[in-house]
């Protein structure tokens, strides 16, 4: 028989599906399930409706794992820092944190003169407008005091804008190119 979940039924879920394309929201409710189908440990009911939270309107690449680019400046106490980035766009980037370098960051401030290190792509300074800071849980990583800064870029002129459009256009052209390998 499977196992037993201590969940009583018709109890309410909260699911949040996060994607390069946005974020979407939605609650259904736990249904009963056949005890003899070791398949069937959880059934939800579809929901009646589904909300997009956040939609994109430029897809999100993801760095982690393939990129060694960073952002750098100085927090407006004069501390300067420098984190890695996770994943960027046309219309902003995001970043690791400790909780003690949270001090500098909160939701609504801005970073200004941020520089953005894009490697042989190219660098551009922009201001960072911080959007969201949530609990992130990276495999090998402090999971205990790491949090996820979200931030919108605010361009200083169009010139820059048209910039960094031109250096996305050339990552995702250059990512399409490296997933593309063949195997015999």
């Amino acid at each position: 028989p499977p196992p037993q979940l201590p969940i009583p039924k018709n109890s309410i879920f909260y699911f949040s599906v996060h994607s390069n394309l946005g974020r979407i929201d939605f609650i259904t409710t736990l249904l009963p399930t056949e005890n003899n189908s070791p398949d069937n440990l959880l059934c939800f009911a579809i929901p009646d409706s589904i909300n997009i939270i956040q939609r994109r309107f430029s897809p999100r690449l993801n760095l982690r794992d393939n990129y060694q680019f960073f952002c750098s400046g100085r927090y407006k106490n004069g501390f300067t820092f420098r984190h890695a980035l996770n994943d960027i766009s046309e219309g902003g980037c995001s970043f690791t944190v400790t909780k003690s370098q949270l001090n500098s960051i909160r939701v609504g401030g801005v970073l200004e003169n941020v520089n953005i290190n894009l490697g042989e792509y190219g660098t551009i300074i922009v201001n960072l407008l911080v959007i969201n800071v949530i609990k992130t849980y990276i495999e090998g990583l402090n999971a205990e005091s790491d949090l996820r800064v979200s931030c919108m870029f605010q361009y200083k002129s169009n010139d820059i804008k048209n910039y960094m459009e031109s250096i996305m256009i050339k990552l995702f052209v250059d990512n399409k190119i490296k997933r593309k390998t063949f195997y015999f």
